[in-house]
């Protein structure tokens, strides 16, 4: 079984409902919709209001449960989420939660026997805002269950993912929040990960910003993963020519049935420099596993050494937080 994540900013489907341009709308989602054979949607800014989520609803071809999330501002048109998930799966929706109006909202879902946490977000654009909205979606959800992250986060984590250096590169207090929320959630981005192989038409960015002084491409728009999905693998593609906004889809393609993979945590760099860490790793490599082949023991050896890793950043994370409340 395989299962395959979209998240894509729209950029508006409220102008699109008038009489001239409903055919419009109603044509390129159902070409999109239909072609992609997506299993989860994530989309962001659709400038709806609830009875214009209700129409734009009804126009979507397929079988799909639509959790609507309507957009925000005095007038009503600024972000607004949608999270779209199939029939099949949505038979195991178990739950269901807004955590930022007009922002962020997941779901749970239960098949193969575990539950699944999917998290659709629309990131403010200022820094200072998104310091807020990442340390509260981290107060707000637990820590110790698989997690999909989809979204438009508005910002980039190294300058890498830009096509210069561009300004909304991760720093200050913005990052501090951001990579306790990573930790907390054990999240890691997809596109970094060794397990997931990058499509050959894939592009490398998932947005064209043309407002400021020049034309900058980044990758704004991203699917991050926890430990079993990561460890699942699959593959990755951002997808060019659609007729909607200046985003381009993200695709992340999950294989369900793989029953290895290694998960990478997210650890911050500075924990390999701790001699106590070393020492723990030291011993644990040491002990002896069952396994009877090669790789096999050596796949059991770097499975126990990450779970080990993890446990050790989220332990000092917390002593760290006590004692900043002390």
């Amino acid at each position: 079984m395989s299962m395959k994540i979209v998240t894509w900013n729209v950029q508006g489907l409220r102008s699109r409902l008038d009489q001239q341009n409903r055919w419009k709308l109603r044509r390129d989602l159902e070409e999109y919709l239909s072609g992609s054979v997506a299993d989860i949607i994530m989309l962001q800014e659709h400038h709806l209001n609830s009875t214009q989520s209700k129409e734009v609803g009804d126009l979507l071809p397929g079988s799909w449960r639509t959790i609507w999330e309507p957009a925000i501002g005095e007038d009503g048109n600024h972000g607004g989420i949608c999270t779209l998930i199939r029939e099949h799966l949505a038979q195991g929706l178990i739950h269901q939660e807004s955590l930022i109006p007009g922002r962020a909202h997941f779901c749970t879902l239960a098949f193969q026997g575990q539950r699944w946490n999917f998290m659709n977000v629309y990131a403010p654009n200022s820094r200072t805002e998104r310091a807020t909205f990442w340390e509260r979606i981290r107060l707000q959800v637990a820590g110790a269950e698989e997690w999909c992250i989809g979204g438009d986060f508005n910002m980039i984590e190294s300058i890498h993912d830009s096509s210069n250096n561009n300004p909304i590169v991760l720093q200050g207090r913005e990052r501090k929040q951001w990579e306790k929320l990573c930790v907390h959630l054990n999240l890691r981005d997809i596109w970094h990960s060794d397990n997931f192989q990058r499509k050959r038409d894939s592009l490398l960015f998932s947005r064209l910003d043309g407002r400021n002084s020049g034309p900058t491409l980044s990758r704004i728009d991203r699917i991050y993963v926890g430990e079993a999905l990561e460890a699942k693998g699959g593959w990755y593609r951002i997808t060019p020519g659609t007729t909607f906004s200046d985003h381009y889809p993200v695709v992340g393609h999950f294989q369900l049935h793989r029953k290895w993979g290694l998960f990478q945590p997210r650890i911050p760099p500075t924990i390999y420099t701790v001699i106590e860490v070393k020492e723990q790793l030291s011993n644990q490599w040491s002990l002896p596993v069952k396994d009877s082949s090669a790789s096999d023991k050596l796949l059991a050896k770097l499975t126990r050494a990450s779970a080990l890793l993890h446990e050790i950043v989220k332990t000092r994370s917390k002593d760290a937080q006590e004692k900043r409340q002390r």
